[in-house]
Formats: C-alpha cells, structure tokens, sequence
C-alpha cells in the first residue's frame, strides 16, 4: 500500500522536528485548527491496531491516502508554511501487513522502507 509522510530532509515529521507549530501558526487564523486537534497515535483508537502497537522511537506516522493526510493537515496555508520550513510530503510502497492503522493516521518502521517518490507538501503533486 502506498504510504504518505510529511517529513523533512532528515527523515523527521513536523512534531518530531518541533516544527509543528510553524503549520499552526501558518493557517490558525484560517479555520481555527491547531495541529493539536487529531489524536496522537497511542490514543487513536476509533479503528485497528495502532493505539495498541504503537510504539515512539521505532515507527513513524503517516497517512494511508492524500485525502487522510488532508484530513489531519487541512489548511493549504499550514502546509505551505511547512514547505517553507523544508517538509515535504515522501512517499512509501509498503505490504500492508507491516502497517498499523489507525482512523486518523498509520504507522510503519521507517528505517525498513525507503521512499518511492514525493509530493509538493502545498499541492499533494509529484515533484
């Protein structure tokens, strides 16, 4: 299955880097959104196995399609300012046995799976 991560050029997610806050600030004025609002993978428990496998230092988060990248990072405005700070949006073909799901989010071990491709964090076009 293909899999999407907002990362920087070292691999590190916007919350991992610290950097979430520049998505925060970049849109909140938008629609009111903080990147706070979806839960973090140990309490996602609407549906699957991530909430109970979930395990900080060996996977890493992503989204399972574009639409539910978009359902958590909503505001092209806050994914713009995340551009600028250097993310990216890498893309993963990984079996679908080494997922974890959640309803909003996946995780998978990164270190096992190198990216296929990458999209324009702003856009969701391949670069």
């Amino acid at each position: 299955m293909l899999v999407y991560r907002i990362e920087d050029g070292e691999g590190r997610g916007p919350f991992t880097s610290g950097k979430s806050n520049a998505y925060t600030v970049g849109h909140k004025c938008h629609d009111g959104h903080t990147a706070g609002d979806p839960p973090n993978p140990s309490n996602d428990y609407h549906e699957g196995d991530l909430a109970d496998r979930f395990c900080a230092g060996m996977h890493y988060c992503g989204f399972k399609s574009k639409a539910q990248l978009q359902r958590w990072f909503r505001s092209q405005a806050g994914r713009r300012a995340l551009k600028k700070e250097g993310f990216h949006v890498s893309v993963f073909d990984i079996p679908k046995k080494e997922v974890l799901k959640g309803h909003w989010q996946i995780a998978f071990r990164r270190p096992a799976f190198n990216a296929v491709g990458e999209l324009d964090l702003e856009t969701l076009k391949r670069i």
